[in-house]
Parts: structure tokens; sequence; C-alpha cells
């Protein structure tokens, strides 16, 4: 049985990077011999397992065959004869077709050591195209190592331009997307993921409806990522900045949600950024139509994701104006409810006592030089 480093651990390890997650493949082994050295099963589609101290996963080395559509349309044949060297050749880009034996050396049947060191996004094998999530992944690998700045070969282009035409790209499980999108977000630069999804003419089908406003809204992206890095927040900045046919937009943004299965905590934020951008960001508001505003949105009793919120528009906001909001934000909290009822408040005038120190204090706030 012989156990080898592969994939991203490597590449990472090449690039200076510091190494997240390590996964190891391994020759000449049968499921029945690891579990007899206590290794613990986990894998649904083919062979894989946690070592019983590290946790990390061991594989067995394995060879597929394309069998239907999409990255589940595969057959997989995991025997010990499986070679390094044909697990290797299974993989998308030739920067993860690399394996490191215990004694420290490279198996890297594919040159992806050169490719490292040319920063070039190559794909192993003309099996690339079998697989539509190596399109995104590609698109992700382009945003999370800019600062390599990292080239897609012009060879691997054409087949991701193929993948759209052939309708591969069309097969795409939504939660796939999500999860490389949100990879990608996570990047200093990840306009770079959806300028990809662009040259390779798939934009349109793995971001549906939106995909215009997506390219509007790339230079608030590219702004905002220079300085956050919450992935919230540069989700919600690609939805600023819009005033009209808002009732279409809504309908598009939400099956955008539903057909990506978009995490709540994105989907409510690029709403509101969605529908009250604008007005947030208008320095001109008067104190109770901004006082209804931040009680629709609910900013008083979730401030934190208000502030996501006003992260998300600084491409329209003033840095004053962006202070006003965050002082608004943080004196309205200091309204004591008990005060307002031992003044003899009751039931509904609670709320409505409420609302008038909101207006109060939002007015002298608004005012203010």
């Amino acid at each position: 049985m012989q156990i080898y480093l592969v994939g991203g651990a490597i590449r990472d390890k090449l690039l200076e990077l510091e190494v997240q997650d390590r996964d190891w493949v391994v020759v000449n082994a049968s499921p029945e011999l690891l579990i007899k050295k206590g290794f613990i099963p986990i894998g649904k589609d083919f062979p894989v397992f946690l070592h019983p101290q590290t946790k990390e996963e061991y594989a067995l080395a394995r060879t597929e065959r394309k069998s239907g559509y999409g990255y589940k349309g595969f057959t997989f044949y995991t025997g010990a004869d499986v070679s390094i060297e044909e697990d290797l050749a299974r993989r998308d880009l030739t920067i993860n077709a690399i394996a490191e034996t215990d004694a420290g050396k490279f198996i890297d049947p594919f040159n992806g050591i050169k490719d490292i060191n040319q920063r070039i996004l190559r794909h192993v094998s003309s099996a690339f195209v079998e697989d539509p999530v190596r399109l995104l992944r590609i698109a992700r690998f382009r945003a999370t190592l800019s600062s390599f700045n990292f080239t897609i070969a012009q060879s691997t282009l054409t087949l991701m331009q193929q993948m759209t035409t052939n309708g591969e790209v069309n097969h795409l499980v939504a939660e796939r997307v999500w999860v490389e999108l949100e990879k990608a977000l996570s990047a200093v630069n990840p306009s770079l993921f959806f300028i990809t999804l662009i040259e390779c003419g798939a934009i349109d089908i793995v971001i549906p409806y939106f995909s215009h406003l997506v390219i509007d809204n790339m230079a608030n992206l590219i702004a905002i990522s220079k300085h956050n890095n919450n992935t919230i927040v540069k989700f919600a900045s690609l939805f600023v900045g819009h005033n009209d046919n808002l009732a279409t937009k809504n309908k598009y943004l939400t099956a955008l949600i539903n057909k990506l299965r978009i995490p709540k905590a994105y989907a409510e934020v690029a709403k509101i950024v969605l529908n009250y951008s604008l007005q947030l960001s208008n320095e001109s508001i008067e104190a109770e139509q901004l006082t209804n505003i931040l009680t629709t949105i609910d900013a008083f009793r979730r401030p934190a994701r208000m502030q996501l919120i006003i992260q998300a528009i600084t491409s329209l906001i003033t840095n004053s104006h962006i202070n006003r909001l965050q002082l608004i934000i943080s004196s309205c909290a200091n309204i004591n409810v008990d005060d307002i009822i031992q003044q003899g408040y009751k039931n509904k005038q609670i709320s409505e006592q409420i609302y008038n120190l909101r207006v109060a204090i939002i007015n002298d706030i608004l005012v203010q030089d």
C-alpha cells in the first residue's frame, strides 16, 4: 500500500501559501484493508475514508468514465491496480494533478509544476469537458489565485466555451454553483470569477436573471473587495443602485435565490440592497422617511445586519453619510423602553413614542453639519 499527498495541498505549498486541507490518495489497497487499519469509511459515491487520528480524507486511487450528465454522471473504478498516475489523469487542472510521496518526491506527469511557475490554468485532458463543475472551478481558481496573476490557457478556454455551446453547463447542480460562487466571493478579486464566466459564455446560465446587473455592478464589487472581505457584503454589492422595474427585479432575485439555494443571510441583505440602496444613500432624505425605511428593514433590531447593508452600498454613499447612518443606529439603540413605560405610555402608545423618539434623533443627526 502506498499513500500520496495530492491536489491543492501540493499546489498551495509550491505557491508558498498556507495549506488549508490535505487530501491523500491510497494506491494498491482495498476498502477492507483500510477499515482493518482503523480508517473510517465516509464516501457515498466512491471509497473515501477518514484517518483514525488526523481525520484527514484518504481516497482509494480511482479512474472514472462518463456515464451521464453533470458532475454526478460518472462511474468509478477503484481496483488495487489503479496507479497514482491514472488517478492524477482524472483531475481537472495540471496544477491540481501533482502528488508527493512520503519521501518528498513529486509525481508530476502533466507538468503541473511548470504551469504553477508560469501561472497557467490548464486542463489535464480532453475529459475536462465531461464535468461542468470544472468550468466553475477554473473561474474560482482564477479569482482565489488572483494575486499570482494566473491566466487560462487558450486551449482550456476553448474547451470551456465548448461546454457552454454543447449544453454541458446546463447540467450544473445548484448547490455546486453556490459553493464555487461563495468560495470565489472570499477572494481578493472575486470579479475574475464573473469575468471568466463571461469569457466562456456561461454567465447567463450560471447566474440567470441577473447576469447583466452583475456585469453593470462589477466596479462596485472590485472597489468593495479592496477593503472588505465579507462575502455577504460582496454578494449584495452586485445589486446596488436600482429604482426602476423593482417588482420585476425582485421577482428575478427571488428566482435566483431559490434556484441557487442561496443562504438566508445572503438573500436578506441582497434584497434590502436591491430595494433600498438609493434611498439609504440619499443625503437629502427626510428624517421620517428614513425612519420608516429603517423600521421596514428591521435595522434597529438587527444592527449587525444593518452594518453589512451600509458596507454593501459604499460605492453610492459618502463617508460622512456612512457615519450618520452608523450614528443613527447606535443612538436609537439607547432609547429605553422602561423609561417610556414609566412616563405613563401604554400599549400602542409605547411603539408610537419609540417611533417619535427615533424620528427626533434621526432629524438631529441629519441636520448636523
